[in-house]
C-alpha cells in the first residue's frame, strides 16, 4: 500500500514514524501522543473499538439469565502467582464446590502435575491446556474469573460476567479502567494482598450466582463495550487509506 502502520498495545516510548497508529488500550486518549508532535497527516485508531479479536469472538453473547453451573478460570500463560490452585482450593471449601470449573492452563503453566492431581480427586474440574478456541469455552460458562490482559476483552465480547485481578504492572491500568466503568468486578492486585483478592473472588462468585440481575448487568455492559468487531474496523480503515 505504500504506507507504514505501527501496531501498539499501550506503547508510547517515542514518536513512531507511521502513517497510522493503532492503540486499543481501553479508554486511551490521543492526548498521550501530544508531547511527540506527530505529523498532522498521521492517523490514530484508539480505544476499545479497535481491539483486534479473532473471528471466533464475533457475534457471541452468552445467556446470563441461565442458572450458574460452570465457572471459567483463566490466569494467563504462566500463572506465576499460582492463582489457579488457590482459587480452586477456595471454591472447594465453599458452598459452591459442586459447580463445574473449566480451568485454562497456558503454555507456560508450571503447576500442571499438582493441578492434575486435584482434578483426579474432583470431577468438577476440567483442565484445558494451551487453548486455541477460547470462545467455545466461554460459551459453556456462566461466570469467568480472569487475570488482566487481552482475555478480558475476549470475555467482554462474549457478554461474560467477569471477576478479574491483576498480577503484573501492565495489567493495572486495564483492569482498573474496566472496573471503574462497571464492566468487570475487580478483586485487586495479587501482589498487594493475595488473601484479599481470593476473599473478594469467592464473595463475588457468591453474589453473581445468587443474583441474576448482577450477571445480566455486567454481561450486557461488557458486550456493549467490546463487540468483537475491532479487527474489521481496522481492516476497513486501512482499505480506505
Amino acid at each position: 500500500y505504500g504506507f507504514q502502520i505501527i501496531y501498539l498495545d499501550d506503547m508510547n516510548a517515542f514518536c513512531y514514524p507511521a502513517d497510522l497508529i493503532i492503540n486499543y488500550t481501553y479508554n486511551v486518549s490521543k492526548r498521550i501522543y501530544e508531547k511527540w508532535k506527530y505529523d498532522k497527516n498521521t492517523k490514530f485508531l484508539l480505544g476499545r473499538e479497535y481491539v483486534p479479536l479473532r473471528p471466533q469472538f464475533k457475534n457471541v453473547m452468552i445467556d446470563t439469565t441461565m442458572p450458574v453451573n460452570t465457572i471459567l478460570i483463566t490466569t494467563g500463560g504462566a500463572d506465576e502467582q499460582n492463582m489457579i490452585l488457590e482459587i480452586l482450593h477456595r471454591l472447594f471449601g465453599s458452598q459452591y464446590e459442586g459447580i463445574q470449573k473449566l480451568v485454562v492452563a497456558g503454555k507456560f503453566y508450571s503447576h500442571m502435575e499438582e493441578l492434575k492431581k486435584i482434578a483426579k480427586k474432583d470431577e468438577t474440574i476440567q483442565i484445558y491446556y494451551n487453548v486455541n478456541n477460547m470462545a467455545e469455552l466461554m460459551k459453556k460458562s456462566n461466570i469467568a474469573i480472569s487475570a488482566g490482559g487481552t482475555t478480558l476483552a475476549e470475555l467482554c465480547a462474549c457478554g461474560m460476567p467477569i471477576i478479574c485481578f491483576s498480577v503484573a504492572d501492565n495489567q493495572l491500568y486495564g483492569t482498573r479502567a474496566f472496573a471503574n466503568d462497571g464492566i468487570v468486578t475487580y478483586a485487586g492486585d495479587v501482589r498487594e494482598s493475595r488473601e484479599n483478592v481470593l476473599n473478594n473472588i469467592v464473595r463475588t462468585v457468591e453474589e453473581m450466582i445468587n443474583d441474576v440481575s448482577i450477571r445480566t448487568q455486567f454481561g450486557n455492559k461488557a458486550h456493549k463495550m467490546i463487540d468483537g468487531k475491532g479487527a474489521e474496523r481496522i481492516a476497513e480503515y486501512i482499505l480506505q487509506m
